[in-house]
């Protein structure tokens, strides 16, 4: 794995959520840092590889991230097919959501 991350710092706001656990806390700030205002790039691989997880849970992650409000997930898909060339993770901000609905 190619990885630059040194460690990831998690903000005090998201610790204090209760609807999120202690991993879905840790990928959020990791995909808080990763975004360079254009988005996150990383892909589930990555994640897993970072944080030795399967993709398969990292896939239900965020997916559950997105279902609690905390994210937004885009496809872009290859230039005249329906292939995604890759995705962006946005967290939702500000505020972070406080309840799901």
């Amino acid at each position: 794995m190619n990885n630059n991350c040194k460690e990831i710092r998690v903000l005090t706001e998201i610790l204090q959520f209760k609807d999120l656990t202690i991993t879905e806390k840790i990928i959020l700030s990791q995909i808080d840092a990763l975004d360079q205002k254009e988005g996150c790039f990383a892909s589930n691989k990555y994640f897993a590889e970072l944080f030795l997880l399967s993709k398969t849970q990292i896939s239900k992650i965020i997916s559950d991230l997105k279902k609690k409000g905390w994210i937004s997930v885009r496809y872009v898909n290859k230039e005249n097919t329906k292939a995604v060339d890759k995705r962006i993770i946005k967290i939702n901000r500000p505020p972070y959501p406080t309840r799901v609905k």
